[in-house]
């Protein structure tokens, strides 16, 4: 073994170390290998970065240097000899380096700039001969197996290997790029890293300007991840940065591999300011030229919605980036630079299709009405489907407010061409998904709303929609997780307080949030004539019969759904206990569409209250065959599980009653199944632990519990039942919900 004091001589074109990483030019790769005590050629639990060649170069050429610093132009001259670069290429290359050899579990920065004099390397680099003279004596032969082996076997096996691929590729693709093709399924965008200083706040939004461009892409699919560390199910991820050196800005791109931090492609680009258009359209034609360079993606085609010169393109990057603020101050922004541009290009498509698009959104954030909204919206649009009428993002926003108007065909043949034009356009996919849901196809609701969310998972209005799309199948527990996951994203918006009651059970606290509302802006019930029978709703939860029942009579607003006007008077009917009128009413919601599964359980309950109790038993075993003893509870299906050991309760069938309850005690006590409170009471009661039921129930009346005749049209005289079945007075019962319907 040679002393420590003897110099090794390096051959860069095999593998080295740098520090903790193990450098193999030929593949370039970088291994991290933090114990080089228990490394070996054999070690597979080692991190592995991959860089582009260029960024291999550098780093050999820096090591090279022995730790001496050199300058741009040296660098240049070694790296791309021959040819005439920006400095933004060094820059570029230099980040990537620096990003490739950094790592969590050290504290190191690899690569060092020395004022005036330019770049070098902090660490010396060791050849793989070297580095056993840092091991204990008794490891030595151990590790010279490693490297013996490694140098017999590893390297001439990949040398082979990369020999045979290389001449493959060159066969396949007889070009000069050093590229690799990318097996591609999805990309995520990142937001785009602003470096500018002072800071220019439209380039924010670079990353989405980039995704509006790829939106028809039809070969890849494109998700906009809001948050950098959020990537989702992407294989790969779009970096990009920009900065501004003077007049000139400098953006930089990388297709990465998720996992492995392997860089497939990176390119940046420069323009002039002014430029900015012309820069972003830059930096879409070489994303689109390295996604060509796949053989598995077919053919990209980018269908541009903003014209080829437009002097007014960093205005409309500002009011983009603003819109997707989702603020009202926000929102009277960019309306203000939508309209400044309208007024000296009425031609402007982006400028028409934002502003709509900002009008709809103040009807979501600010106390715009919807109906107003879309009017204004209206000639916006019209104008821009002249201009464009094949983009996507045009014929989705015409599509909607088609359905506005309640033109469901036209509008149903907008959307198939929109969201074939624009595939990757996840409002397109959101709005396609809401016309399926007022259609009543539900199931094909689901599948366009689950296309937003993988589109653009961190977006609270898409990520809603996808709620409601699971509460009109009646998958509440699925429902609900999404409401919440969107409000932790975005827990104050114009509308919670109403939609809130569609997704969690009505009790004081939201009670008092949905008063408020209405109180301090008594509009929304103009602006939105549904939120009428919401409001009812509330009153009968809070004992306003009387109330409740003015505002469900005079209902004649065609535009609210005829089948919610049905389950709000079937409610009334329940709660002043005529449940003749009101099992009338489910029947007429059913019979608007026999096969909605989510009609039909308050049909069943009405049934129940009306004693006919056969039919019930008979409708439910109709419409939920997967509830039976043959079949598996989980925590979606427990709640008609319990339903219908209730019915057979009620029709004596004891024995069949009997199994299912053991098969529910199996699911609770074995199975570590998940109840609802509601679903918790209802199981005591099935079981006849008539004080744990009484506590249960005093309990949710101290959380703050109202009947929710939202969720249920029985839920008061159910709960009450039980309370009174199990030991419980009236007297009591109605002085528990006197004291928390008195609290508003």
């Amino acid at each position: 073994m040679q002393s420590s004091t003897e110099k090794v001589e390096i051959d860069f074109e095999k593998a080295y170390f740098l520090g903790s990483w193990l450098i193999v030019p030929t593949l370039n790769t970088l291994t991290f290998v933090e114990d080089k005590s228990i490394f070996t050629a054999e070690s597979t639990n080692n991190e592995v970065r991959k860089v582009t060649p260029k960024v291999m170069a550098l780093c050999v050429y820096l090591t090279r240097s022995g730790g001496l610093p050199k300058s741009q132009n040296d660098i240049a001259e070694a790296i791309w000899p021959n040819r005439a670069i920006s400095d933004s290429s060094i820059y570029q290359a230099i980040a990537q380096l620096r990003k490739a050899l950094k790592h969590d579990s050290e504290n190191i920065e690899y690569v060092e700039r020395v004022s005036s004099k330019g770049y070098r390397l902090r660490t010396e680099a060791i050849s793989i001969e070297q580095y056993a003279q840092y091991l204990p004596a008794n490891k030595a032969s151990t590790l010279y197996l490693s490297k013996e082996k490694f140098k017999k076997f590893y390297i001439p096996f990949l040398t082979v290997s990369i020999t045979l691929i290389v001449a493959l590729l060159f066969y396949l693709y007889p070009s000069k790029s050093t590229t690799e093709p990318l097996p591609v399924e999805t990309i995520a965008v990142l937001p785009t890293d602003n470096l500018t200083s002072p800071k220019v706040i439209s380039f924010d939004g670079f990353s989405q300007l980039l995704l509006s461009e790829l939106v028809s892409q039809s070969k890849v699919k494109f998700l906009y991840s809001r948050a950098k560390n959020n990537t989702f199910d992407a294989k790969r991820k779009l970096i990009s940065s920009i900065q501004q050196d003077k007049d000139n800005l400098i953006v930089s791109l990388q297709i990465v591999e998720q996992g492995s931090g392997n860089v497939l492609w990176a390119e940046n680009y420069s323009a002039h300011r002014a430029k900015y258009l012309q820069l972003k359209n830059s930096a879409v034609n070489g994303i689109t030229k390295y996604l060509n360079s796949s053989s598995q993606t077919g053919t990209v085609n980018i269908k541009n919605i903003v014209e080829a010169e437009d002097p007014y393109f960093e205005d409309y990057a500002l009011a983009k980036y603003l819109w997707d603020q989702r603020q009202e101050a926000s929102l009277l922004k960019a309306q203000k630079l939508y309209e400044t541009i309208l007024l000296q290009e009425q031609e402007h498509t982006g400028a028409l299709v934002g502003l709509c698009h900002t009008f709809m959104y103040m009807s979501v954030y600010s106390q715009l009405s919807e109906a107003a909204a879309y009017e204004q919206c209206l000639p916006l649009i019209t104008k821009a489907i002249e201009l464009k009428p094949n983009n996507g993002e045009v014929a989705a926003t015409q599509a909607i407010l088609l359905l506005d108007q309640g033109m469901f065909k036209q509008a149903g043949l907008l959307f198939d061409k929109a969201t074939a034009n624009a595939p990757n356009y996840a409002m397109g996919q959101l709005w396609y998904g809401n016309y399926l849901r007022k259609i009543g196809k539900y199931q094909q609701a689901l599948e366009r709303h689950k296309t937003a969310y993988s589109l653009d998972p961190l977006s609270p209005i898409i990520i809603r929609g996808l709620a409601y799309a699971y509460l009109n199948l009646r998958q509440v527990e699925k429902a609900r997780k999404y409401y919440q996951r969107a409000l932790i994203i975005e827990p104050y918006y114009e509308h919670r307080a109403v939609e809130e009651l569609d997704f969690l059970p009505l009790n004081t606290a939201r009670a008092k949030a949905f008063l408020s509302w209405l109180n301090n802006q008594p509009a929304n019930i103009a602006n939105k004539p549904v939120y009428q029978l919401t409001q009812a709703l509330v009153w009968l939860g809070m004992g306003n019969i009387e109330k409740a029942e003015g505002l469900i009579t005079g209902i004649n607003n065609k535009e609210i759904n005829k089948a919610f006007v049905l389950y709000s008077q079937g409610a009334l009917y329940s709660a002043q206990g005529n449940t003749g009128l009101a099992l009338e009413k489910m029947t007429e919601r059913l019979n608007l569409a026999p096969n909605v599964t989510r009609y039909v359980m308050p049909y069943i309950s009405a049934l129940i209250h009306h004693n006919q109790h056969f039919k019930a038993l008979k409708e439910f075993r109709r419409y939920f065959p997967e509830i039976a003893l043959d079949k598996n509870i989980n925590n979606q299906n427990s709640s008609q599980f319990f339903l219908l050991a209730s019915l057979l309760n009620r029709v004596e069938e004891h024995e069949l009653e009997h199994q299912i309850i053991d098969k529910l005690e199996h699911f609770i006590k074995v199975e570590n199944g998940q109840l609802s409170k509601i679903d918790n009471i209802y199981w005591h009661a099935l079981t006849q632990q008539h004080e744990q039921v009484l506590e249960l129930i005093k309990a949710e009346f101290k959380s703050g519990w109202l009947p929710d005749y939202n969720d249920n049209t029985y839920a008061e005289s159910d709960l009450k039942a039980i309370y009174l079945g199990s030991g419980g007075t009236i007297k009591q019962w109605d002085e528990l919900l006197h004291i928390n319907r008195a609290a508003l």
